[in-house]
C-alpha cells in the first residue's frame, strides 16, 4: 500500500513471549504521518481483530479443544495488545504510531542518545554536543526514556514473579535473562558511547 513493500517477516521473542514481527520500515518513506501511522496499527488492529475472532468462536462452542484454543487466543491477543504492542513505552507498534502522529521520528533511540549526553556530561565530564532537536521536542525527549525504562522494569519484574511463583527455576532462569537484556546491555551500551 502507498508504494511500499515487506522484504522480512519471522516470529521473534518479546518479554519471553513468541512474537510475529513484519518489518514495515519503508513507511518511513511515505509522505503524510497518517499513512505511516496506519501502517504501524495495522499489528494492533490484527491482534485485536484475532481477539475478537477468539472471543467469537469461544461463544459460540461447548467446552473443548476449539473453545479452549480460542479462549487462548483472545486472552493473549488482548494481554499482548495491552501490555507490549499497544503501549507507546516499548519500541513496537503503539510507538512507531504515536512518533508519526506527533512527528517525533526515532523517539526511544533519540530519548536514550538525549539522556546519554546529559549524564555522561554529569556523571563523567563529557564535553559532548547534545542531540539536534526541534525546540518543542525537549519534553518528549526528557520523559519517554525514564518512562520506558520504569515501565520495561516493572513489567519484567511482574513476569518474574509470576514465573517463579509457577516454577522457581524457571523464574530465577527469567530474572537472569530480563536482567541481561532489559538492564546490563543498555548500561553497557551508554557506557561504550
Amino acid at each position: 500500500r502507498w508504494g511500499g513493500e515487506v522484504h522480512e517477516a519471522g516470529i521473534g521473542l518479546l518479554f519471553l513471549m513468541p512474537a510475529p514481527y513484519v518489518d514495515a520500515s519503508a513507511a518511513a518513506t511515505f509522505p503524510r504521518r497518517t499513512q505511516r501511522a496506519a501502517v504501524g496499527a495495522a499489528g494492533l488492529i490484527v491482534e485485536l481483530g484475532l481477539a475478537a475472532l477468539g472471543l467469537w468462536v469461544w461463544l459460540a462452542t461447548q467446552p473443548g479443544l476449539v473453545h479452549d484454543i480460542a479462549l487462548s487466543v483472545m486472552l493473549i491477543g488482548a494481554a499482548s495488545s495491552l501490555l507490549f504492542n499497544g503501549t507507546p513505552l516499548l519500541r513496537v507498534d503503539a510507538s512507531h504510531v504515536m512518533c508519526d502522529l506527533f512527528d517525533v521520528p526515532n523517539l526511544a533511540s533519540r530519548s536514550s542518545a538525549w539522556w546519554s549526553q546529559r549524564l555522561g556530561r554529569l556523571l563523567l565530564g563529557s564535553r559532548a554536543e547534545p542531540p539536534v532537536q526541534a525546540p518543542s521536542e525537549s519534553k518528549w525527549l526528557c520523559a519517554y526514556a525514564p518512562l520506558s525504562l520504569a515501565y520495561r522494569i516493572a513489567l519484567s519484574l511482574v513476569m518474574v514473579l509470576w514465573l517463579g511463583g509457577q516454577w522457581l527455576l524457571l523464574g530465577l532462569a527469567a530474572l537472569v535473562y530480563l536482567t541481561v537484556t532489559v538492564l546490563l546491555q543498555p548500561l553497557l551500551g551508554w557506557s561504550h558511547q
